[in-house]
């Protein structure tokens, strides 16, 4: 599987480690996605179909 620039990686830890940036560290969403090669819109995706689970 490769997302952007990260291979084999599972998509729900990704945006689990990408929300816990901004959490943490206050790192915004915009430059951890861009970081790791992923678009914001894939993120902000899976952000709220865990939320809606």
């Amino acid at each position: 599987m490769q997302i952007g620039e990260v291979t084999g990686t599972d998509p729900a830890a990704l945006a689990v480690f990408i929300g816990n940036q901004r959490t943490g560290h206050r790192i915004p969403h915009r430059l951890a996605c861009r970081a790791l090669g992923v678009s914001e819109s894939w993120f902000y995706k899976w952000r709220d179909k865990r939320h809606r689970a």
